[in-house]
């Protein structure tokens, strides 16, 4: 179930509910009136770490919490249809996106130019995604002194991406999939919902995926990049 749980960190985490913790051995979903215990805290786990809670009050006028309310109900029967995953060595599925200035970026004119950064994030704006995008902005130079260049990849539309990029002051691009069709080519389309779960793939010159995070700290990622760039280039696995 670790996708599963990785879906659930991310819908915690984007509904801003700070100190939610979800464990890897969560298997079911129930819902209480209220807590069963003292350790069920406010949308964390419980000691039980099958069960998880929310306050009514959480659900109410907050249309996100709803439909994460939904598919927590519903993710236990999704886990044996969950999408193949890529792995590295395989060749990275070709796209053409529209940036968020309204040009088209193609991975097939990648080839040869230099290492690929693709990182998929779930939405423009929320709190982990942005904390993620002021950190590559942050390392883009030392990213591109290694001969790599970074998109970043979501389900929001152009507007909201070019209205993401202009208020951070973004020096990378940033891809539009709406359809979530390279987000599901790439295994990291979420179940139910139309987002991409937070991974990070490193392609080659040959566009061949090298590395993949499946396990992503928005804080961390842009420096994890910039180590495991080292590494590649060097010949380390």
């Amino acid at each position: 179930m670790p996708a599963i749980n990785t879906v659930l960190r991310q819908l915690f985490y984007l509904s801003g509910l700070s100190g939610t913790k979800v464990t890897g051995r969560a298997k079911s979903v129930k819902w209480f009136d209220k807590p069963a215990n003292q350790g069920m805290l406010r949308g964390q786990a419980a000691e039980n770490p099958r069960h998880f809670y929310m306050e009514p009050h959480m659900l109410k006028n907050n249309p996100f919490l709803k439909q994460m309310a939904f598919l927590l109900t519903c993710l236990p029967f999704m886990a044996s249809v969950q999408a193949s995953q890529l792995a590295a060595g395989q060749p990275a599925p070709p796209f053409q996106l529209q940036a968020q200035d309204g040009s088209v970026v193609s991975l097939a004119a990648r080839q040869g130019m230099g290492w690929t950064v693709l990182y998929f994030y779930p939405k423009a704006g929320t709190p982990g995604c942005t904390t993620q995008a002021c950190a590559f902005r942050d390392a883009i130079l030392t990213i591109r002194k290694q001969n790599a260049e970074v998109y970043g990849i979501s389900t929001d539309e152009v507007k909201s991406l070019l209205d993401f990029h202009q208020k951070h002051k973004l020096s990378f691009t940033l891809l539009a999939d709406p359809d979530a069709k390279v987000a599901d080519a790439y295994g990291v389309k979420m179940p139910v919902l139309k987002m991409a779960k937070r991974w990070t793939f490193i392609i080659d010159p040959a566009l061949v995926i090298r590395k993949i995070d499946d396990d992503v700290d928005p804080a961390l990622d842009a420096q994890r990049v910039v180590e495991e760039l080292k590494q590649l280039q060097s010949g380390g696995d």
